[in-house]
C-alpha cells in the first residue's frame, strides 16, 4: 500500500500489481478473483496466462521469470498460483485411463480396434467422444473407417457408404 496525503486526509491506494488490481476474473470475466476461478481446467487456465503473457505466480502483466512476488500456491505449496494448481484439481477429479484391445462381430463383420478411454469424476462442460481407426472385415472385403464411440448411447449406427461396401443388411433407418 502507498499512503498519500491529500486535503481530504490520508487515504490508502492500492498500487500492487496482479490479482489485487484485477476486478474481474482473467479467465471468465466473472466478479471474483482470478485465483478462485473454477471455469475450465487448471491446464486451460494456464494456457490463458501463457497466451496473454501473464505471470504464473502472481497473475501480473509480466512473465514468471521476471516476477518478484514468487509466492507458493496456497493449496499445495507448489511454485504456481492456486488458479493453475493441478494437484488440487487431480485430487477432486480423479482420472483413470485404460487401454482396450477389442474384437467384435456384428452381422458377420469383424471389427478390430484399440481404444484409449478416460473416465473423470468431474462433470464435463462439453462432451468429448472417443474415436478410433478400425479395419472392418466382411467375408473377403476389408474396409478402413473412423469409428465414433458414444458409451452412453443406447444405439449404434453405421454410415450408409460403409454398410453398402460391406453389404450389410439394413435393419432400420434413422435421420440424425
Amino acid at each position: 500500500m502507498k499512503w498519500n496525503s491529500t486535503a481530504h486526509g490520508l487515504m490508502a491506494t492500492a498500487t500492487s500489481k496482479g490479482e489485487d488490481k484485477v476486478d474481474h476474473c482473467l479467465f471468465c470475466s466473472g466478479n471474483h478473483k482470478s485465483y478462485s476461478c473454477r471455469v475450465g481446467s487448471a491446464y486451460e487456465r494456464k494456457e490463458v496466462l501463457r497466451r496473454k503473457g501473464l505471470c504464473f505466480f502472481c497473475l501480473g502483466k509480466h512473465t514468471s521469470r521476471r516476477c518478484f512476488r514468487r509466492r507458493s500456491c496456497n493449496r499445495c505449496k507448489g511454485q504456481h498460483n492456486q488458479a493453475i494448481c493441478f494437484k488440487v484439481e487431480n485430487k477432486t477429479n480423479v482420472s483413470h485411463m485404460e487401454s482396450l484391445e477389442n474384437k467384435s462381430e456384428v452381422g458377420g463383420a469383424v471389427a478390430e480396434s484399440q481404444v484409449l478411454s478416460t473416465i473423470s469424476e468431474r462433470k464435463p462442460q462439453c462432451v468429448l467422444l472417443q474415436t478410433c481407426d478400425v479395419k472392418i472385415r466382411n467375408d473377403t472385403k476389408v474396409t478402413r473407417a473412423r469409428l465414433l464411440l458414444d458409451n452412453g448411447s443406447m444405439r449404434s449406427f453405421v454410415d450408409k457408404d460403409i454398410a453398402c461396401k460391406l453389404k450389410l443388411p439394413v435393419i432400420r433407418r434413422e435421420s440424425l
